[in-house]
């Protein structure tokens, strides 16, 4: 419909017919139409500005993450997600607010990094689904495969559902056609995220600290028994896994959500269809990234990881176990890559006597 109106416009602009404000691109489209596309342009601005004023408030994070620990596969995915995350916002908003040779081309490239910044953000959640599980190979393989399934639906999905063209004699960009085909692609993207977050959270309630039954271990999910754990539990590594995915998913499935649905509103103006995408991969990109930096260095608990009690139970000594090996000289933080426990693993992983530091060194970076 779109691209008829803004065909008619040209063809009366070439007959001579006046229209107000010829050089303003807005002017070409129907009222609801510009209404619409203006919208979008400030939102995807203002999406822009938050990204980037969570960059510039985690610098100094940022700097002490890749300065301050072995370059590893985990940290590699932390990158390119980054990147892909960044690369995809500011291109959304040169396509609303630029003047572009080729507006399709440039609409092509956002979506490719559209669908690549989620699938690095949600490597980075099977990474931890992957410590949880690393006595389970037979899991983990299942988990990849379904990580990579949907990735693979979701640049599928994403990259031929929109076309993208110039608003009448203009070098502004408008989309001219969406396919409700794109929401396939994030609905099992968002998929993916609930069952890794599920898988998570149903191994780490199994922990002998979150109680023996399930009212007490759903209890314990929604916070219920907060009050009575003590506080090496409430801090301990095993809780901070726990309400990091909490933070993440609970923050981002709603996103996913919209951005899922709007495509299938076929009566909406198709500006509106698409104004949740870089808002969803910012605000993954965000949540994730955040959840990794403060696992990784130590933010969500307020003790030394080299000498951890995650459960010492009741009437005990002190447990603290140091790190299974000194680490060699120069290595610096890589001292943290195993935390032995005793007591919290007891229900669920009673066969291992070890947790990986699930914030990323061994069991998070072993490709």
């Amino acid at each position: 419909m779109r691209r008829d109106v803004v065909a008619l416009t040209d063809s009366s602009l070439q007959a001579g017919f006046d229209i107000p404000n010829p050089n303003t691109p807005l002017a070409f489209l129907p009222p609801r139409d510009a209404s619409a596309h203006e919208f979008l342009r400030n939102f995807w601005v203002a999406i822009a500005a938050v990204w980037t004023w969570d960059l510039v408030c985690s610098l100094s994070e940022e700097y002490r993450l890749l300065t301050g620990f072995r370059v590893s596969i985990t940290q590699i995915f932390y990158i390119l997600a980054r990147l892909c995350a960044a690369a995809c916002v500011y291109m959304a908003v040169i396509f609303a607010v630029a003047h572009v040779d080729n507006c399709n081309a440039l609409f092509i490239a956002t979506n490719v990094l559209l669908s690549s910044a989620p699938l690095f953000s949600s490597f980075l959640m099977f990474l931890r689904v992957r410590a949880v599980y690393l006595d389970h190979p037979r899991l983990v393989s299942s988990f990849f495969l379904f990580w990579l399934l949907c990735s693979a639906s979701l640049f599928g999905s994403t990259i031929p559902a929109f076309h993208a063209m110039h608003i009448g004699p203009t070098r502004s960009c408008v989309i001219d056609r969406v396919d409700s085909v794109a929401g396939v692609g994030v609905i099992l993207n968002a998929l993916s995220d609930t069952v890794f977050f599920l898988a998570i959270s149903y191994r780490l309630l199994h922990m002998h600290q979150y109680g023996d039954t399930w009212k007490m271990r759903l209890r314990s999910f929604f916070g219920g028994n907060e009050p009575h754990l003590s506080g090496v539990r409430r801090r301990g590594l095993t809780h901070a896994l726990l309400r990091a995915g909490q933070q993440y998913y609970l923050l981002t499935v709603w996103m996913s959500v919209a951005t899922a649905v709007v495509p299938f509103l076929t009566h909406i103006p198709l500006d509106y269809r698409v104004m949740f995408g870089p808002p969803y991969v910012a605000l993954q990109n965000i949540m994730m990234c955040r959840v990794y930096r403060q696992l990784k260095l130590g933010l969500i608990v307020d003790y030394d990881l080299d000498r951890l009690d995650l459960d010492p139970g009741p009437g005990s000594s002190s447990s603290r176990a140091a790190p299974l090996s000194s680490p060699p000289a120069g290595d610096g933080q890589d001292a943290r890559q195993r935390i032995e426990t005793t007591g919290d693993m007891e229900s669920g992983c009673r066969n291992r006597a070890q947790i990986s530091d699930a914030t990323s060194e061994t069991a998070l970076e072993r490709p």
